[in-house]
């Protein structure tokens, strides 16, 4: 049976034809402008994807909040928007079934991938202002032709301040363990190219992407030590905590045999197991002002090596006004057996004979 096609030449089913094709392509467009308008608007991209609700909340409260998730995430011309909601909706669909990887994007690696020309739709920095903070120099332009994207160092700046994520707008940031490492300038470990991105930019160390001087960032008058290192009790024992607990930290200004120019040679600092275990003894006996210039206190040796003294009841050695020896309490309570793992069997009458204490623990 042969179909029967419309006669265009009929005036009244011309009309027809162009009425309800006409109504069909407003429909289109409508409906398609509506959904479009739709999955753009951060109630969608919120409540049907990513369900993100502390990443949302922190926009809010973002110099940002007045914009939405697509101006900055989104293609700026409609063709490409279009093809890539068609290409994102099936993946976007999947995990939004299955579940996110919580925090999302916690290495803040799309940061590195993220387009300039977003930023620049509305921040052009060929005629912007830049005001940094007082003390700071900032050369946008510098990293620009150095191929640095604005995110990968403004990384939290549509959703700041949230656990897990770091800020890169920081001076720990900038250097984020900056370049390879090594014991000085010019004596850097060879590193692959991957493992170069991941390291950062700036650092001391030889082989960095960019410099890790003072001045490279900072203008003369800028105060270069941190208020942490103004604190009374920072030499003593501040600084060894902060070493110990965030070695990239200090890394950051001091190169990492510094601590051997002030501690010393042989005194690898942290201290290694090794170290605190067999080497340390004969460290302090050869130099014991390297020990003190940090371990001020004899109680830090006798807390360790005589087990019993209490200096709430006196000095361990020479007796005070008012306050007794400790050390021949402890003999005539445990004997004489377990000082002679350290002393020669000399040291204590060469004390309470001559009345000076030797200069070796083993006795003269």
């Amino acid at each position: 049976m042969k179909l029967k096609l419309p006669d265009w030449k009929d005036p009244k089913i011309r009309l027809k034809l162009i009425f309800y094709g006409g109504a069909a392509v407003v429909f289109l467009l409508l409906s398609s402008t509506i959904m479009l308008a739709t999955t753009s608007s951060n109630s969608f991209c919120n409540l049907f994807c990513h369900s993100m609700d502390n990443d949302v909340n922190a926009f809010h409260r973002s110099a940002h909040a007045n914009v939405t998730c697509m101006s900055c995430h989104g293609p700026g011309e409609l063709p490409e928007l279009l093809l890539e909601k068609a290409m994102a909706g099936k993946e976007m669909l999947a995990e939004f079934i299955t579940g996110y990887e919580k925090p999302i994007n916690g290495e803040s690696h799309l940061a590195k991938e993220f387009p300039s020309e977003h930023c620049e739709r509305c921040h052009a920095i060929d005629i912007r202002d830049v005001t940094p903070s007082s003390g700071l120099m900032i050369n946008h332009k510098k990293h620009e032709e150095k191929g640095v994207n604005c995110t990968y160092c403004h990384n939290r700046v549509a959703h700041p301040k949230l656990a897990g994520y770091e800020n890169y707008l920081t001076m720990e940031g900038c250097y984020r363990g900056g370049g390879p490492e090594g014991e000085g300038e010019g004596e850097a470990e060879a590193q692959t190219e991957s493992e170069a991105e991941a390291r950062g930019c700036h650092s001391l160390a030889a082989g960095a992407k960019a410099p890790g001087k003072c001045e490279a960032c900072h203008t003369k008058e800028f105060t270069l030590k941190p208020k942490n290192h103004l604190a009374a009790d920072f030499l003593p024992p501040k600084h060894a905590k902060m070493a110990k607990g965030d070695r990239e930290y200090c890394n950051m200004c001091h190169i990492s045999n510094f601590c051997q120019n002030c501690h010393g040679p042989g005194v690898e600092m942290p201290h290694p197991a090794k170290f605190i275990k067999k080497d340390h003894g004969t460290v302090g006996n050869q130099n014991p002002a390297i020990c003190q210039r940090c371990h001020l206190q004899q109680q830090f040796c006798t807390a360790c090596h005589h087990k019993g003294f209490d200096e709430t009841k006196g000095p361990f050695g020479r007796p005070e006004p008012g306050r007794p020896a400790q050390h021949p309490l402890l003999v005539k309570a445990k004997g004489a057996e377990a000082c002679f793992k350290c002393h020669g069997p000399t040291y204590c009458a060469h004390c309470h004979v001559t009345g000076q204490k030797s200069a070796s623990i083993k006795g003269p």
